[in-house]
């Protein structure tokens, strides 16, 4: 996936043929010393520099010419005589790139443009093309060494998925990790944390089995999606390609995910806390999804109000067993265990405590209404599906201050 390995391998391909094929040339010796063994990187396209998020590359190898064109990996020959430069036979891949918008446009003026360079010259450690009119029209930087990472050790950070020829990036304002590490894999998936154990051979990584907590995020849109097809991915994946501080993992069905090596933190730097009106709206979310999923014992972890009415309720149960009194609470006493639908508002009390206005989400997907009851009216108790809830700072984290919304 835009690798050196991709890279070279095209180049010594575009070799191959040309040597099965010495007519293609005209028969004169092809100089091109100059700039054989080098990479380089654009920076200008017709005196614009690339997409942000793109990156077009050249390596000459032995009379060829490969790199990334942006989405595709494209490969060719040329032939240098003095100073004018010829590229001939370019071809390439046929990817199609989602993000960023104009990335495929971008690819085609590259190659249009790379197509009727004309001549080169070298000046300031910079390679630049020109046109017939001796127009700069292609400007280039050397490409600077990575230095390899390891597989195992290296907190990797997502970059892009990939889908048989498409490849798309991530939703912006998520980010998606991987640590390899005494045969764990685990990370951040972009909303929950997961892990699970891997196998490992050259070239083969396999994680057949994949935990994962269940915790809701209802931001950026789409989160939770992206999410699980992360996992599903990472469930299939077979092989593995490791080149300098990328990394690619594919699956036998033709999807993957490429990541980058993420810089180790130095020993001043600490790991960053949310803000704290985050951290509490996560609270309150992970609190009624633990609820919902059967989950009391964590749930309690995430509750800050009393167990007087619960345990009013359920005198056969000890006072002491809140995991009980909350499962007796959501299964037989009323209480609506459904996961958040919405947040609404946020309001904040103080630097310690916040109110939220929160809709739910019934276990088929509607929203849930809490209508008239005990023989009310709709105009006595009118429906109602908004409802407050109070969360505070309590020890490291936060916690909910109420139980669910009660239906008798």
């Amino acid at each position: 996936m835009n690798t050196r390995f991709l890279l070279m391998a095209l180049v010594l391909l575009a070799a191959t043929l040309m040597a099965c094929n010495p007519a293609a040339g005209d028969g004169a010796p092809s100089r091109t010393a100059a700039l054989d063994g080098t990479e380089w990187q654009l920076v200008t396209l017709n005196e614009q520099a690339p997409l942000e998020g793109t990156a077009i590359t050249a390596t000459f190898a032995q009379g060829q010419v490969a790199g990334s064109s942006g989405c595709n990996s494209y490969f060719g020959s040329y032939t240098l005589r003095g100073s004018a430069l010829q590229f001939q036979g370019l071809g390439g891949t046929e990817m199609a790139c989602l993000d960023p918008e104009g990335v495929m446009d971008q690819e085609q003026t590259f190659l249009r443009t790379l197509g009727e360079v004309a001549s080169y010259h070298l000046a300031d450690d910079q390679l630049i093309l020109q046109d017939a009119q001796g127009n700069g029209v292609l400007l280039f930087a050397p490409v600077e060494p990575v230095p390899d990472a390891a597989l195992e050790g290296t907190t990797w950070a997502l970059t892009t998925f990939v889908d048989g020829d498409v490849a798309a990036s991530l939703i912006s304002g998520t980010a998606i990790t991987l640590l390899l590490e005494d045969g764990t894999a685990r990370g951040s998936a972009g909303c929950n944390d997961y892990g699970g154990e891997y196998t490992l051979q050259p070239g083969i990584l396999e994680i057949p089995e994949i935990d994962i907590t269940e915790q809701l995020c209802l931001e950026p849109v789409g989160i939770m999606e992206q999410e699980a097809q992360y996992i599903a991915i990472l469930k299939s994946v077979t092989t593995f390609e490791l080149d300098g501080n990328q990394l690619f993992l594919g699956t036998d069905g033709g999807r993957g995910l490429v990541f980058v090596a993420q810089a180790p933190p130095t020993s001043t730097q600490a790991s960053p806390e949310p803000p704290a009106e985050q951290a509490a709206q996560e609270a309150l979310i992970r609190y009624f999804s633990l609820l919902s999923n059967g989950q009391y014992s964590e749930a309690v972890e995430l509750y800050g109000g009393d167990y007087d009415t619960l345990t009013e309720w359920n005198p056969d149960i000890d006072p002491s067993d809140h995991a009980g009194l909350l499962e007796r609470g959501c299964m037989m006493n009323g209480l609506q265990c459904l996961v958040v639908h919405e947040i609404l508002a946020t309001g904040q009390i103080n630097e310690d405590s916040y109110r939220f206005t929160v809709q739910f989400e019934n276990p088929d997907g509607t929203l849930f209404v809490r209508g008239p009851c005990c023989g009310a009216t709709e105009e006595e108790m009118p429906s109602q599906s908004d409802f407050v809830f109070t969360v505070v700072r309590q020890n490291e984290g936060f916690a909910v201050q109420e139980l669910p919304v009660y239906v008798p």
